[in-house]
């Protein structure tokens, strides 16, 4: 029996199985993996247990921060034989940025690890008219100036963190990436349960671009809608991106805009 590879670990769930080498000539009943947060666990712990054909399996239950002990297992008549024991640990409720210090509550939703605050990142601050679609801008709505330690005494920094223009956000700490459209979209279909209580969608506004909007660029929206981007282009060409919003009467949706204009991000764990 060999044990496989654990692999996408989160806070609570993880997944992983096994390959049966040899079944002494009879017939398996019973084959999946067992953990614990002992050394050599047995399937009178925990246990999945799936559909005999199936080598992998969904481990469910876990506790974040844990150190668990995982080997695969099958049952004949004669007996249980085990596979090699892995060692994993599940994912913390918290997320330092190596970058600055910063730590982050963090979330699963739908076995995928989201940053629950917005990004705080800010290596440098730009004023409301400086403006590129091209190159990384760094904004905190309410502030018109450069220095970094103002913007960062400010509430809306506090409450809302930092506003990003796509090249900015594309700027991941290592390990993280941009939510794609796509996984905005598999978001929405968990917002009908907890997700708000727990992912902490704070209307933080945006910035606005004048070639977007076609209106002098403003900070515009806090308290009202929140803006996220996604990594999913638009139109490369005329450099636009797709992104989230979320509203303060609930409704939400796929949105989008110029690359030079100012939103949230939040990142998911690769």
């Amino acid at each position: 029996m060999v044990t496989i590879e654990v692999t996408n670990i989160t806070q609570i769930t993880a997944k992983s199985g096994g390959i049966i080498t040899s079944n002494g000539g009879l017939l398996v009943t019973a084959r999946c993996v067992c953990w614990s947060t002992r050394e050599n666990p047995t399937i009178a712990e925990n246990k999945t247990s799936e559909e005999i054909e199936k080598d992998s399996s969904r481990l469910a239950g876990l506790t974040a921060g844990t150190t668990y002990y995982l080997r695969a297992y099958a049952t004949n008549s004669k007996g249980t034989g085990y596979g090699n024991t892995l060692v994993f640990q599940t994912f913390a409720n918290t997320f330092s940025d190596a970058r600055d210090g910063n730590v982050y509550k963090i979330v699963t939703i739908m076995d995928q690890l989201w940053m629950a605050e917005n990004l705080k990142y800010l290596p440098r601050v730009d004023s409301l008219a400086a403006t590129s679609g091209r190159t990384p801008y760094y904004y905190v709505y309410g502030y018109d100036g450069t220095h970094v330690n103002a913007a960062k005494a400010t509430a809306n920094f506090a409450t809302y963190g930092v506003l990003y223009n796509w090249p900015a956000a594309m700027i991941c700490p290592s390990g993280w990436h941009l939510p794609s459209k796509r996984e905005w979209l598999r978001l929405e279909a968990y917002l009908n349960s907890v997700a708000n209580n727990e992912f902490d969608l704070t209307l933080g506004g945006s910035r606005l671009s004048n070639i977007t909007f076609g209106t002098p660029i403003s900070f515009s929206g806090i308290g009202f809608r929140g803006d996220w981007w996604s990594s999913t282009k638009g139109n490369p060409i005329t450099l636009t991106s797709f992104g989230w919003t979320f509203y303060s009467d609930g409704t939400y949706g796929i949105s989008g805009g110029h690359d030079e204009r100012g939103a949230s991000v939040r990142y998911v764990k690769d």
